[in-house]
């Protein structure tokens, strides 16, 4: 097993080192930051300053795919270990750092809910305040990975994300009511806040009027601007018409001419908005609901 090959006291030199790395990080971006308002004015230091800045990220690039490694790897046997980091992946999380810097911490949060779940419950209160927050930000990649977060929790995040639900949506709406997708990671934001949406709904329907958000969230598709949100909900999409969802459908079918231009829409619009597989099932579907069509007209 991982844990044999790896031993508990190898892997706490490993977290000592990482440990010592973040520190060692934070204290050579404050001194780049004191250094920088003294010399801003001149052109070759704020050259080396942003230099130094790229090298200073792919540090903490190095230290987060090391600890996503020890994370899928360990699960929540390596929780006892992430909480002596802990300080130090939140402090990367205020409105203060980079948009990097921000996103690698949120990354590594979200990577603790999905593989030790349960046991990862008790950070949701800490990581939920800064995944709000994120949803609101000016920089509209950080508001999609808060769009992320929510999907990630409300998939993962068990009881403890239950109280959540409302202020969830909440944050949701907002994005997805910024329909101004001129801009690319815009529209980026607006289909991953769609995509958690319809996790909500997937795995907290007694939250909220699920008939209603079902609705909504149906009006919304096909989306077509983030290809890795786009797959989830067509197949989510997919899911829900092959069990024949009551919500989604619409009392006397009154929804399957919209799912059928959905359908055909993924399939037929652009490259990508569904996975081979979704592909091959939402085939299947239009023939199907093809026959049923002229009965519910």
């Amino acid at each position: 097993s991982s844990e044999s090959v790896l031993g508990t006291s190898q892997l706490k030199l490993i977290v000592d080192e990482l440990k010592q790395v973040l520190i060692a990080y934070s204290t050579r971006k404050e001194e780049t930051e004191d250094k920088g308002e003294e010399e801003r004015h001149q052109a070759t230091e704020q050259q080396s300053r942003q230099k130094q800045k790229i090298q200073h990220e792919e540090i903490l690039n190095q230290v987060s795919d090391c600890l996503v490694a020890l994370i899928r790897i360990f699960e929540a046997n390596f929780l006892p270990c992430f909480n002596e980091l802990l300080f130090y992946i939140v402090a990367l999380l205020g409105s203060d750092n980079t948009v990097r810097e921000r996103d690698i911490a949120l990354s590594i949060f979200y990577e603790v809910v999905q593989h030790c779940q349960d046991a990862a419950q008790k950070y949701c209160d800490i990581c939920l305040s800064f995944v709000f927050k994120a949803c609101t930000d000016e920089n509209a990649y950080i508001r999609k990975e808060g769009c992320f977060g929510i999907k990630v929790f409300a998939e993962y995040g068990g009881l403890s994300f239950k109280c959540f639900v409302g202020d969830a949506i909440s944050c949701l709406d907002a994005v997805i009511g910024c329909t101004d997708t001129s801009e690319l990671d815009d529209a980026r934001a607006r289909d991953m806040a769609i995509t958690a949406l319809g996790k909500i709904c997937k795995f907290h329907p007694e939250k909220l009027d699920r008939a209603q958000v079902v609705h909504t969230w149906l009006g919304y598709l096909p989306l077509k601007h983030d290809m890795a949100a786009a797959q989830i909900a067509h197949d989510q999409l997919c899911s829900m018409v092959e069990k024949a969802d009551k919500d989604l459908f619409g009392p006397h079918n009154i929804n399957l001419p919209k799912i059928i231009v959905v359908l055909g829409q993924v399939l037929t619009e652009a490259t990508g908005l569904a996975s081979p597989w979704t592909a091959v099932r939402i085939k299947d579907l239009l023939k199907k609901l093809m026959k049923i069509l002229p009965r519910t007209l």
